[in-house]
Formats: C-alpha cells, structure tokens, sequence
C-alpha cells in the first residue's frame, strides 16, 4: 500500500523545494535512485528498530533451548502498535479487519504493478497531465 502511495506522492512533490532540494525528477520508476545516500542509511536504521522491536515482541530468546521459535502467547502480525485504537475488541471483528486488509494490500500490489508497467511502457510519469506547482 505504501508503494501506491509513494509513486503517486513522488509525481505530486517532484520540484518542490521541502524534498531534497528539487533533485528529484523524472518518472516515479527512477526516484529510488536519485535520493541521495543518507535518507537510505537512516531509513534503515528505522527499519532495523522496527524489525529489532516486532521480533522482541513476538519471538522466543535465542538463548533459551527453544531456538527459532515463538512465544506461545503470539499471534502473528499483533505486536500491540495501535496508537488510534482502530482494532476491534471482538475476535469475529478482528479476523473481518484482518481479511479487509488483506484485500486492500493485494489490490494495491495489482495497482503498483500497474503504476511501474505504465511508467516502463511509456517511459513518462504516471499522471502526466497534473502538474502540483504551475506556477513555478
């Protein structure tokens, strides 16, 4: 879902002046390489907090007899970040979010699939014609 996002948001922002000092053009496609090294290092970096924090939450000690394994009290996917208390408290309600979720992600996968065979194809931007600062 964030691949949609970050494709359609990456042709709205291109030249504005708050993104990397107006370096980044082009296609959506070709935005991932033109970012300078540093955004990449530190979004790693969170990333690595992330993934440290999810497999704190839901994997056993390594240093137990018990290697490679779940806790018995996980669930998959449940790591307890819920800041907007959107979840549902009933287990029928929660399985009906989680399948929800699940047929959003997979039609975004279908859209971002779209989005890069378009831009390949082309060669152009996804929405051509919109251009966010005409004045500029």
């Amino acid at each position: 879902m964030l691949a949609v996002v970050g494709i359609i948001a990456g042709e709205f922002v291109e030249g504005s002046s708050f993104l990397f000092d107006k370096g980044i053009t082009g296609p959506a496609i070709g935005h991932f390489q033109q970012v300078p090294s540093p955004f990449w290092y530190a979004l790693g970096g969170v990333i690595f907090l992330g993934e440290a924090k999810r497999i704190s939450t839901g994997w056993a000690s390594p240093f137990s007899n018990d290697l490679f394994s779940l806790k018995s009290d996980y669930v998959p996917g449940e790591i307890g970040f819920d800041p907007l208390g959107l979840l549902p408290t009933t287990p029928s309600e929660v399985i009906e979010m989680k399948n929800k979720e699940l047929s959003h992600c997979r039609l975004a996968m279908i859209a971002a699939a779209w989005f890069v065979v378009k831009e390949l194809t082309t060669g152009g931007k996804m929405f051509p014609g919109i251009d966010m600062y005409p004045l500029q």
